[in-house]
């Protein structure tokens, strides 16, 4: 009998163990759980159209599965078909700024770094007009209008970077109109055969070609009174030859039905692919398996639906997504917000889960996008209720508001919400803000989109089950709440969203 003594003594304290977990908390060891299966080398670094897509796909299904959860996908399935192409331009490339006394060649990767949206396998142009646009920003609630009456079909277009304010002195007139240093959605991207950028040097060039100095029209742009123009003499030509590759990639979405209004749909979402298979680094390693970038914010949505269907059914539904190819510029989620599976207009709010900080608790939560919506309101809320407080992001230059799926969300609309853990460095319980800065340095210097974002068993996720559980408050309480969340006065999305206001009353 004594020998069975240990055996039962280790199944009691594990059954034990296993009931003292509260269902209705976030766990940091189911996070760090699905992070190790997410970010292993099986998963090939999730990269869309690999075997590590099918993997990751079938993993997130099982896993909601597991939860409880209800297919979110097409015609009762658990995803949504993506069309996907990769295209990459060939060399030799062909690529020239000329006039009739010089030509100035672009060299591909060097001077000029370009590439195409399009499916066509040759693009080609001659003695193109290129126009000058200055920041190119169009903000009819500031009164600022970069274009003016231009026309800029079958043209080149040369765009600053930046907004027409971020490198402005206190003392100028548009100092502060766009947020100063921060990012904003002004500049307007457009649908072009051709797009990159070109180096500094190659503009400066480029335009002293035209008779204009580069710096002068920088700031010359940062006026109110700017209007595009026409480089006179100066055309653009080109020949590339580009390979195209096709296929379907995967949004994977899960359902928690609303028990009273089931058609108002509240939306928590990461994405899951990272950056497959690459260079060797210093240690050998050649997956880039987006362990924290956006393993963990799957996870984080993974807790979420978890603790939600645990507890008493909430009115409204809630959509668990899990989107593909953010890698690739949004592509997963701006595939949704171009063909809903949920109306937009009834879709209440949309929680953001993408990359989060893995040193332990913090004192605050770094707000990303200052000045959007409501939800920022509510997010001070909880976060004072839970003895934190709330942190403006401390790197607005880096425009992380306009780079996350979130932002997909926004433009169609929908209030959102971004939990994003490099937009600032926050106030660890142990080492402040100075730890908290180190940390991003050390992750965005070393880690950020190479092998090392890898799992670790020495995360302290304490700060990230924090974060997450006040993105999972404000979804059960927008779950049984009639109140629908704004933009606040001044947002570029506020008025989208008015236009659908009928349709929520």
């Amino acid at each position: 009998m004594r020998l069975l003594l240990p055996a039962l003594f280790a199944l009691f304290w594990s059954l034990q163990s296993s009931a003292d977990q509260n269902p209705l908390e976030i766990s940091a060891k189911n996070l760090s759980d699905i992070v190790k299966v997410m970010a292993s080398d099986d998963f090939e670094g999730r990269a869309p159209g690999t075997p590590g897509e099918d993997k990751t796909v079938a993993y997130l299904i099982a896993q909601m599965q597991k939860i409880g959860l209800e297919p979110g996908g097409v015609n009762g399935s658990w995803t949504q078909a993506v069309p996907m192409m990769r295209s990459e331009v060939k060399s030799p490339v062909t690529m020239t700024f000329s006039t009739p006394e010089t030509v100035l060649t672009l060299n591909q990767g060097v001077s000029v770094s370009v590439d195409t949206a399009t499916a066509l396998t040759n693009i080609s142009a001659a003695d193109v007009p290129v126009v000058f646009v200055g920041f190119g920003a169009n903000a009819p609630e500031q009164d600022w209008d970069d274009y003016g009456d231009i026309d800029l079909a079958d043209k080149l277009v040369i765009y600053l970077v930046n907004d027409p304010d971020f490198a402005a002195q206190p003392d100028e007139p548009v100092a502060g109109r766009f947020g100063n240093r921060r990012m904003t959605y002004y500049p307007q991207a457009l649908p072009v055969t051709l797009q990159g950028w070109l180096h500094n040097d190659a503009a400066h060039k480029l335009l002293a070609t035209a008779g204009h100095d580069l710096d002068a029209l920088r700031e010359k742009a940062r006026q109110p009174e700017f209007q595009a123009f026409e480089l006179e003499g100066i055309r653009f030509n080109a020949d590339l030859e580009v390979d195209i590759t096709t296929f379907d990639s995967q949004n994977v979405l899960g359902l928690i039905p609303g028990s009273a209004r089931p058609e108002e749909v509240i939306m928590a979402s990461a994405h899951w692919d990272a950056y497959g298979i690459g260079a060797p680094d210093e240690q050998g390693r050649t997956v880039r398996a987006g362990a924290n970038d956006d393993a963990l914010g799957s996870a984080g949505i993974l807790e979420i639906a978890r603790v939600i269907k645990a507890a008493p059914a909430l009115e409204r539904s809630v959509l668990l997504a899990f989107w593909t190819a953010e890698e690739a510029g949004l592509v997963g989620s701006m595939a949704y917000a171009a063909d809903p599976i949920f109306p937009i207009e009834k879709t209440v709010a949309n929680f953001t889960l993408d990359i989060l900080q893995t040193a332990g608790a913090a004192n605050d939560v770094i707000l990303v996008g200052k000045g959007q919506s409501e939800l920022e309101d509510d997010l001070n809320r909880v976060a004072k209720a839970a003895g934190r407080y709330v942190t403006e992001e401390n790197l607005p230059e880096n425009g992380l508001f306009y780079r996350a799926d979130h932002f997909s969300m926004a433009r169609v609309g929908v209030p959102v919400l971004l939990m994003m853990g490099i937009a600032g460095g926050a106030d660890l319980v142990d080492g402040g803000r100075e730890a908290g800065n180190q940390w991003i340095a050390d992750y965005v210097g070393n880690c950020y989109h190479k092998p090392c974002d890898a799992w670790s068993a020495d995360w302290d996720l304490t700060g990230a089950v924090q974060d997450i559980e006040l993105f999972r408050q404000l979804i059960s309480e927008l779950g049984n709440a009639k109140r629908w969340p704004t933009w606040k006065t001044g947002s570029e999305f506020k008025a989208l969203r008015e236009q659908s206001a009928s349709a929520r009353q």
